[in-house]
């Protein structure tokens, strides 16, 4: 007779990892949401005079060579075991988040601000459709409805007037689908090779900060970098920002790992609908109610994600509790089998007399 209490007991360790998962997840989200609105003041700062360090691509190297750096130092101390992954499948990130780094550079630079944020707004509905032929995974139409919110409250929040350019288009494109594949890449290869996220950020890290030097050669002006008088103030920020960078790399790919890329993309605009509004309140810069509305909007879209998926994991949750339930009664079941056994052998087995 299966155990109410062994079942019971099941059911309240599955609920537990339910809540700590739910609650690890979202310090990875609030991690990341301060360490890049941290980096965007400190790069803003080291752009602007009179540090005056205007060598992005430079600057995004340093911030992976620090990453490797401190992945190296806590995998010598024993935070992680370091794993080995197919020097093909380095590639693949290194290269489509240098891609994803670049493009975004590019089209910075050859688009209007406006078309610029349209087109970082098709990043959700480009890993949707990616994800959908690559992995078949498909989305619910309430889900798709949410997301549609979101774009929709964002792009009022954020899209000014835009000026279409050929060029400005392509790369911002281009840059799109790198940052859709790059980040599928993160999530996936995780499970495939059944690594965390710190053992796949130390294998790639030194690839991407290779690529990116070789980046920086090619696209930023190495003389007036040479040239360039660095003192003890804008070393310190460059390494701080280096520091705040591996926060960002680390819990870009926990929150990937964990969830999914989509998600990640809502935290996104989550982040920028908090700046816009931070800047609004704090900085007291100028708005229309265009602006206002659109963060409202955004941020009942986030609400109704939010509450789909976690409805989605309920279910889950319930699943999983009655799979942990029906494992307890096989147990019990089992555990019943042998005590009959051995009371039906002690039955049968006298004691010999001579």
């Amino acid at each position: 007779m299966a155990s109410e209490d062994s079942v019971g007991a099941a059911e309240k360790r599955e609920i537990g990892r339910h809540w700590a998962e739910s609650m690890r997840n979202f310090s990875y989200m609030a991690l990341n949401v301060f360490c890049v609105v941290s980096i965007v003041i400190m790069n803003k700062k080291l752009y602007s005079e009179p540090i005056n360090f205007r060598f992005g691509n430079t600057l995004v190297c340093v911030h992976f060579v620090v990453t490797a750096v401190l992945c190296v130092v806590a995998e010598r101390a024993g935070v992680f075991d370091g794993k080995t992954v197919p020097f093909g499948d380095l590639m693949k990130l290194a290269a489509t988040q240098v891609g994803s780094v670049a493009f975004v550079n590019f089209s910075l630079l050859y688009n209007s601000v406006g078309l610029y944020q349209v087109l970082k707004l098709l990043n959700i509905p480009v890993i949707c459709v990616m994800e959908f032929f690559w992995l078949a995974i498909t989305y619910t139409a309430d889900l798709k409805l949410s997301l549609f919110v979101i774009l929709l409250g964002v792009g009022l929040a954020t899209v000014t007037e835009v000026e279409f350019s050929l060029p400005g288009f392509i790369h911002g494109a281009l840059a799109t689908v790198a940052t859709g594949a790059y980040q599928i890449l993160c999530g996936e290869k995780q499970k495939q090779h059944n690594i965390n996220a710190m053992q796949l950020l130390h294998a790639q890290a030194p690839y991407t900060a290779l690529m990116l030097g070789a980046l920086a050669l090619m696209f930023d002006d190495t003389k007036a970098l040479v040239q360039y008088p660095f003192d003890t103030w804008s070393v310190s920020l460059i390494m701080a920002t280096g520091l705040i960078a591996f926060g960002v790399n680390l819990t870009v790919f926990l929150i990937i790992g964990k969830t999914s890329p989509v998600t990640y993309q809502v935290v996104g605009h989550f982040k920028t609908c908090a700046v816009i509004f931070f800047g609004f309140t704090i900085l007291h810069q100028p708005f229309v109610w265009k602006n206002l509305f659109g963060i409202v909007l955004a941020v009942v879209g986030m609400m109704w994600y939010t509450y789909i998926k976690h409805q989605q994991s309920q279910a889950r949750l319930a699943l999983n509790i009655e799979l942990a339930r029906e494992r307890e009664r096989e147990r019990d079941r089992e555990r019943d089998r042998e005590a009959a056994l051995e009371a039906s052998a002690s039955e049968t087995i006298t004691p010999h007399k001579p």
